[in-house]
């Protein structure tokens, strides 16, 4: 884990950690730099387990969280970033790693958050095409059902 950790120190990151996990937040102008440079430096050593999307309808912002798996330090890193609702938009990290496509195709989907750089992303992916013009999980959405 120590290599992680100094990875960050590095940067300049703040973190947090909890067993085998280790939690830092960083703006969404340096989410793609920071996710190529651990690339680059744990390459075959990591993985990307899945992007997530939350709506934060309260504090008007969508936080995405990254966790990559350190196979060598069975240690988790959650990167978390934060972006606008009213402009949701954050850089695509497909180029990096293409295993990244269907987390963000997903949160696009059902989130609306453009994946700048990402040529793959298409409404009615992960929904039915009845409601393929809203994004179900945004928390101010609603269903037409009673």
């Amino acid at each position: 884990m120590s290599s992680i950790k100094d990875f960050l120190i590095e940067k300049k990151l703040e973190f947090s950690e909890k067993e085998n996990k280790i939690i830092v937040s960083i703006p969404k102008e340096r989410i793609k730099d920071t996710i190529k440079e651990l690339w680059n430096r744990f390459n075959n050593k990591m993985y990307l387990a899945t992007i997530t999307g939350i709506d934060y309808i309260e504090q008007n912002i969508f936080e995405i969280d990254y966790e990559i798996w350190f196979y060598d330090y069975k240690t988790l890193l959650i990167i978390k970033t934060d972006i606008p609702r009213d402009q949701p938009f954050l850089d695509s990290i497909i180029d990096i790693i293409p295993g990244a496509i269907p987390y963000e195709q997903e949160i696009y989907d059902l989130l609306g958050v453009e994946f700048k750089g990402n040529k793959y992303l298409r409404k009615g992916f992960f929904v039915p095409s009845s409601i393929i013009n809203v994004c179900p999980l945004r928390k101010d959405w609603q269903s037409d059902k009673k």
